[in-house]
């Protein structure tokens, strides 16, 4: 009995910790963005903000005293203080995203480098947040630092940085073949990235508490064979929407070799995912799973053909 009770006490405790790390993340996140826009705009006027020596400035000082603020109430809890600093850092990244975009169009409306690379990381840092966010938000119990999913892969971070690499060689020096088509491409692929990013939450949503980041091997008794919404169009949906963010981020940025380089590692990684995801799940529901996989495609180009399942 006090061995049950004591495991009780160990779950709810858990659950608090889960949940005050989820409203820090979104004072962390969402505090600097407000505060940056307040006291540039509101407070200083509209030439503060549109004028990078002086945003940036501030734009640190508020993510500084921010972080000062919150360590003091949390620093004996290493995972808050984790939190803290991922999300100041993506606040970081889509506070100056958000400069970018905005000043340098307003500023110098023929060189849309800056502009193009301020909403790429703006849908960089959202994601990234709103993984963590989403999460919290379905199953509270399960969110952890990875979920941020910043540590996805070396591959990952290899592409991201391949990625920005070609951007700024190819603004640089070949600016007027880049942008040849500037807007229309870049605000196309800035709607794919919303709408695969959207798709991916519809699903995690949808799918509730039996949404996980790591493919589960064991089967438990609340596990659920989820076919209803967006699962009955896409049997993988989340898998769907980040293959089109993912696409959607070499268009904005209007980056051929990496749009090209992310469609072949994606696929190929989202089809090696699928393939053993679904040998779990067949494991899990036998024939009603194979009856829906019949029935409902996966929802990526050419992998329903290619599964050796």
């Amino acid at each position: 009995m006090g061995t049950l009770m004591e495991s009780n006490i160990d779950n709810d405790n858990d659950y608090s910790e889960k949940k005050l790390a989820a409203s820090i993340a979104a004072k962390s996140f969402f505090g600097p963005i407000f505060l940056s826009l307040f006291f540039s705009i509101i407070l200083f006027g509209n030439e503060l903000y549109f004028q990078w020596q002086y945003f940036l400035p501030l734009l640190v000082a508020i993510i500084f005293l921010t972080f000062i603020l919150l360590y003091s109430q949390f620093y004996s809890n290493r995972f808050y203080v984790v939190v803290i600093l991922i999300t100041l850092g993506l606040s970081f990244v889509f506070s100056f995203g958000l400069h970018l975009s905005v000043a340098h169009l307003q500023d110098n409306p023929s060189s849309p480098m800056w502009h193009t690379l301020g909403l790429y990381l703006m849908i960089l840092s959202l994601f990234h947040y709103g993984e963590f966010q989403a999460t919290a938000m379905i199953n509270i119990n399960d969110i952890t630092v990875q979920t941020f999913l910043l540590n996805h892969s070396v591959e990952y971070h290899l592409a991201l940085y391949i990625s920005l690499a070609e951007f700024c060689i190819e603004s640089m020096f070949f600016t007027d073949w880049k942008f040849i088509f500037h807007p229309y491409i870049t605000y196309t692929g800035l709607f794919i990235c919303i709408a695969g990013d959207g798709l991916r939450k519809l699903a995690m949503f949808t799918a509730g508490h039996n949404f996980t980041h790591v493919i589960q091997v064991d089967y438990f008794s609340d596990h659920q064979l989820i076919t209803t919404g967006i699962y009955s169009i896409f049997r993988h949906p989340s898998y769907v929407g980040w293959f089109y963010w993912s696409l959607g981020t070499q268009i904005l940025l209007q980056n051929p070799i990496s749009f090209i380089g992310y469609a072949i590692v994606s696929w190929r990684f989202f089809k090696q995912r699928i393939q053993f995801e679904e040998i779990t799940l067949i494991n899990f529901f036998g024939p009603k799973y194979l009856i829906y996989k019949k029935e409902v495609p996966t929802g990526l180009p050419w992998i329903d053909d290619n599964l050796k399942v």
